[in-house]
């Protein structure tokens, strides 16, 4: 979601996951009991679950090449990721304030 809100398709508040009358929890999970249906989190809590959903998370992945002009790029704020709500809301402002090109 974070591109429909880097382009303006959307708010960020629309990006924004809320389960329907479950509270969102975050946390660090240190063990998963499968068969008593337990995660046992880093702050000593125990919650239950029907299903479970793991997320690993990610980090964005940079060139691996040198390609010309990605320096220069980078230090004129043109070369970012876009993995973030904050880099999504960054490219947005960017987009923004760049002049159109007619063809």
């Amino acid at each position: 979601m974070n591109k429909g809100v880097a382009v303006g398709l959307i708010t960020p508040e629309q990006a924004t996951l809320s389960p329907p009358g479950e509270p969102f929890v975050v946390g660090t999970a240190r063990r998963v009991d499968v068969a008593a249906r337990e995660v046992h989190l880093d702050s000593g809590a125990t919650l239950g679950f029907d299903a479970l959903i793991v997320a690993t998370g990610s980090t964005p992945r940079h060139l691996n090449v040198d390609p010309r002009g990605v320096h220069a790029a980078a230090r004129a704020g043109r070369l970012t990721t876009l993995h973030s709500m904050h880099d999504a809301l960054r490219v947005r402002d960017r987009l923004a304030r760049t002049p159109t090109r007619h063809a």
